[in-house]
């Protein structure tokens, strides 16, 4: 086979990268700049390298023997490319000199190579459990692949690979800025300093923009024309947990592209393959106080409120213990609103505690008793406020202020990406939760009673939307809507290819829109991103212009059935594409389904070229109209399985029915049972199965029958995840496990 470097594309020089031409099969994944990283192995030559019988396993499922794999491998000699090198394919040539082998042998190819590529990131960005240890790169990226480790140097390791991937592809001059920061939950600084030294290695300069919410970067990164922007963040996970979101010229990274995650990850490996260890030394320029005056000062210009407009309007504002806490409540004050603050005083371990938008995430409404159990966000799910500070806080304003207009409540997350609408309503004494589907929906009507949809607007709604929310974009407010992978790379398509993106929503509180500000030297522009804060307070603009009832507030247009099960501390090795797993829950999901359904109606499963590890199982009404779904997809943010269905209310009982089958069929294969959180939460179980215990009671016990002390942010987070699951239920500090 005769190897050809590209024609004006130097390739790799000197770091063993090579580049490979052929004129027909990988002509389309070239333009689209996909990437691999090679892994010495005759069965899988892109990926990361594995056993024979797990690699032989892999590839019968996609159809690939591993003789036929290996016929295809042998033909590319792995020899000719150095363990972990970076391989920018153009075209591949010469497979076969017979033209109907070659294509067969290309296609089988394609799907190999497709398969087996690694993109470290998840859904946004890089999270895992932390540990602060100084490590190498090579022992970091260990780390992180065999137990989900994510340390100083590892966070530093993706950080470099980002800028070298820019730096080699032309993206970025050297020397140029970039900007980084952080939502407070690492209180050494360690984290976000390894990052900051990274890029500062490769000769950027570093921008420090210290505690920043994350909507916060791609606007400083635009006031100072940077091309990138990185905060070290967890977002909406436990405090025991962190990661890293990347901006490359104001969006997100795409999956593929000149900035894309697989190259990322080809990167990574690249370097921590030349075994190179961080330089101590750090270089950065402190820009926090500049940072954070801009967020705030674009935050109240583009609210759409004038100074002190929110006059004796009651807000209760829950900031998570995160970085939007500080400017969020200067915003209010500034507005005039009459506020209650809650969970605004970050101290790193407690981000993410005691409130925030994971906790209150899946919940339709909250009553003040203890629910039977976690709120499911079904037609007549509830939940109770189990010690949340802004839903406790909510009833007491609520009271306080009967007859005398609506009580308002604001939760973001720990970096201020995400945020849900509160609404007390006196009329049954309950907490309403409007999410992320209803807030696009108000922001979008306020941008067409005000008549300023312009030219084609677009809305994107995710996998997660309300099963008709796109419909009802389009029937009521006349914009066009389309459905996209969960993720604001995904949400954000439109606005990267120039066209009119109105909003972006996904059902978790994350709404993407445009924001309008200056840079530096006064040159307009628009910044897209999700801003859990200005989200809700445009929304609330929108409602007071609009004088809404609460009904209306609740549900701006006609709601759907919303469902969702997890499994947490999983093996998520255990689901891919046409895995036992997966077969398991198409088969018993599929087979509800159809002895459910009404005549008429049809189901088949549909694939998602952006996500295509995500099972999604569609069912389609008489007209044509999609009127439910069921998918089932690893978290790309924790470790956890989900199954989700989305459905008119009609249709509710029968996809309740296939979600929970599936759900169970799930605790019994997905759980990873040798895990130390799983072995940790069987002993929550065991110590809760005689008697309901306090939190400092039980966490004893716990220790007494694993033999060994569990650290106070672990604990937390496991149950967390426990309650999330719907094991747990708590009153006060009283816990309680929930017999199913």
């Amino acid at each position: 086979m005769k190897l050809e470097a590209a024609e004006g594309n130097p390739g790799f020089a000197g770091t063993g990268g090579t580049i490979v031409t052929n004129e027909s099969v990988w002509k389309e994944l070239y333009e689209r700049r996909i990437f691999f990283t090679v892994r010495r192995n005759p069965s899988i030559l892109f990926g990361r390298s594995t056993d024979a019988t797990s690699s032989g396993k892999i590839l019968a499922s996609r159809g690939i023997t591993v003789e036929r794999a290996a016929g295809l491998a042998a033909r590319i000699d792995p020899a000719w490319f150095p363990d972990g090198a970076v391989l920018d394919i153009e075209f591949l040539h010469g497979l076969s000199t017979e033209r109907r082998a070659g294509a067969e042998a290309g296609e089988s190819f394609r799907t190999l190579a497709e398969f087996s590529r690694i993109r470290l990131q998840g859904t946004d960005g890089l999270r895992g459990k932390t540990r602060n240890v100084d490590v190498d790169y090579r022992e970091a990226l260990r780390l992180f692949l065999s137990e989900g480790i994510v340390s100083p140097a590892f966070l530093g390791l993706s950080a470099k690979a980002l800028g070298m991937e820019c730096l080699e592809n032309g993206l970025i001059g050297a020397g140029e800025d970039v900007v980084v920061g952080a939502d407070g939950r690492d209180s050494s600084g360690r984290f976000a300093k390894a990052v900051g030294r990274a890029f500062a290695e490769l000769g950027f300069r570093v921008l420090d923009a210290g505690v920043l919410a994350t909507p916060g970067i791609p606007l400083y990164a635009y006031y100072v024309k940077s091309k990138i922007g990185a905060i070290v963040t967890a977002s909406h996970n436990p405090s025991n947990q962190n990661g890293i979101k990347f901006v490359y010229d104001g969006f997100k990274l795409a999956n593929d592209g000149p900035a894309g995650e697989y190259g990322l990850t080809a990167y990574m490996y690249r370097l921590a393959d030349q075994d190179l260890s961080p330089d101590p030394e750090e270089m950065a320029l402190d820009v926090h106080a500049e940072a954070t005056e801009l967020l705030y000062r674009v935050d109240l210009e583009n609210a759409g409120l004038e100074p002190r407009h929110l006059a004796g309007v009651k807000i209760v504002y829950d900031g998570a213990n995160g970085a939007y806490s500080a400017v969020a409540t200067k915003l209010l004050a500034a507005l005039g609103a009459d506020f209650v603050a809650v969970n605004v005083e970050p101290r790193g371990h407690n981000i993410n505690q005691n409130g925030g938008v994971g906790e209150i995430e899946g919940h339709a409404y909250f009553e003040d008793r203890l629910a039977p159990g976690l709120g499911s966000g079904s037609p007549s799910g509830s939940g109770g406020p189990n010690c949340l500070a802004s839903i406790q806080a909510m009833f007491d304003e609520g009271r306080r202020a009967e007859g005398q207009g609506l009580v308002f409540g604001i939760v973001n997350d720990g970096d201020g990406d995400r945020g849900y609408l509160l609404v007390y309503s006196s009329r049954d004494d309950r907490v309403y939760v409007v999410p992320g589907d209803e807030i696009a929906f108000w922001l979008a009507r306020g941008r067409r009673d005000r008549d300023s949809l312009g030219v084609d607007p677009v809305c994107v709604n995710s996998v997660e939307s309300d099963i008709l929310a796109g419909h009802y974009m389009k029937s009521i407010l006349g914009i066009e809507s389309a459905t996209a992978c969960v993720g604001d790379k995904h949400l954000l398509e439109p606005a990267k290819e120039g066209k009119n993106h109105i909003v972006g929503c996904e059902e978790s509180g994350h709404v993407t829109f445009g924001v309008r500000l200056e840079d530096r030297e006064g040159k307009p522009g628009t910044v897209y991103t999700g801003n859990g804060l200005l989200s809700v307070l445009r929304a609330i603009t929108v409602i007071r212009d609009c004088g809404s009832g609460l009904e209306e507030i609740i549900h701006p247009f006609p709601p759907g059935a919303k469902d969702s099960r997890y499994v947490y501390f999983v093996d998520k090795s255990r689901f891919y594409r046409d895995s036992y797993v997966w077969r398991e829950d198409e088969r018993i999901a599929l087979d509800l389904i159809r002895s459910r359904k009404p005549a008429a109606y049809s189901v088949r499963r549909v694939d998602f070229s952006d996500d295509p590890q995500m099972l999604y199982l569609a069912c389609f009404n008489p007209g044509g109209l999609k009127e439910a779904a069921l998918f089932v997809r690893n978290s790309g943010t924790e470790m956890k399985s989900c199954v989700t269905i989305r459905c008119s209310r009609t249709l509710y009982p029968m996809m309740r029915e296939a979600m929970v089958a599936v759900h169970r069929r799930n605790r019994d294969l997905m759980k990873d049972i040798a895990s130390r959180d799983a072995i940790v939460e069987k002993g929550i179980l065991d110590a809760l199965c005689r008697r309901d215990l306090r939190r400092e009671e039980l966490k004893t016990e716990v220790e007494r029958l694993i033999g060994e002390t569990v650290a106070d942010t672990d604990f937390d987070a496991i149950l967390f995840a426990m309650r999330k699951e719907g094991l747990l239920a708590e009153s006060g500090d009283i816990i309680g496990w929930i017999d199913e």
